[in-house]
């Protein structure tokens, strides 16, 4: 599962900032108190592709998660920073930038259900955890994430 999740991130920094890079990847199961917990050390570490700067790293572009089901508990969102300055314009990410992303997300949805191990979204409100089906953008705007503005 990790392998797939270091394929995938690689293909999301295609669309991202040569600023931004991953050194880890840690897969945790959430199937009980007693679960396990593995890390994938990246060494060099894998780093974003475009020659740009990046945008401050709580400037994020969200992603939303959809699962077969309706309601709140049952869709989840992934914010990437690492946006390159030349990418966003007037609070908007560029189509091709934000598509590659989305993309490289289905792609890894599609991976990991292939290999048994579906990307889902957990909720402890209702201890539910749903297998995503789909990525979407609905819309181009970034944004602040203000928890990491402290």
């Amino acid at each position: 599962m990790a392998a797939a999740f270091q394929v995938g991130y690689a293909d999301i920094l295609t669309n991202l900032s040569q600023d931004i890079s991953f050194n880890q990847i840690i897969v945790q199961n959430l199937g009980g108190v007693a679960s396990g917990i593995y890390v994938l050390d990246i060494s060099p570490p894998d780093a974003g592709s475009r020659t740009q700067d990046s945008l401050p790293g709580s400037v994020a572009f969200c992603v939303s998660l959809k699962s077969a089901l309706a309601g709140r508990r049952f869709r989840g969102r992934k914010y990437f920073s690492g946006l390159g300055e030349e990418d966003v314009f007037q609070n908007g990410l560029d189509s091709g930038v934000a598509g590659g992303i989305v993309a490289a997300i289905n792609d890894l949805i599609t991976a990991l259900a292939g290999g048994g191990t579906p990307l889902s979204i957990f909720s402890t409100t209702g201890l539910t955890l749903v297998p995503v089906v789909n990525a979407s953008a609905s819309d181009l705007r970034v944004d602040t994430m203000k928890g990491r503005l402290k």
